[in-house]
């Protein structure tokens, strides 16, 4: 259940859920900005998406001026160091084999949102 919809979560109330430590108003205000401008809903995957494409945008910046590595190898490099990376869905890396690592805890699921489990 990875959803922010209050009418979805009602029926899951008080089950615990799996869930990324995100910033909850950078998060929702990139949805909410989204929506606005394409009028279309923004899952939730698609933010991880924007935080992904925004680091290789940033990182190609940066190899622009690294002239020992082509583009290919650079990105690869740069990328895939396994460095903790801010992003609007919260920490994230990238692992050398290419597949990324995010920090979860388990959240208590109530009509309003989430809350921390004890």
């Amino acid at each position: 259940l990875q959803t922010y919809d209050p009418a979805i979560r009602s029926n899951f109330r008080g089950a615990l859920q799996q869930k990324f430590i995100v910033n909850e108003n950078e998060f929702n205000n990139l949805r909410n900005r989204v929506e606005t401008t394409l009028e279309e809903s923004a899952s939730d995957d698609f933010v991880f998406s924007y935080d992904g494409f925004s680091s290789l945008l940033q990182e190609a910046d940066r190899c622009k001026n690294i002239k020992d590595l082509n583009l290919e190898d650079c990105l690869i490099k740069q990328m895939r160091n396994e460095q903790w990376r801010k992003g609007v869905s919260g920490s994230f890396r990238f692992m050398k084999d290419g597949s990324t690592d995010r920090p979860m805890k388990f959240m208590s699921i109530t009509k309003t949102g989430f809350i921390e489990s004890q």
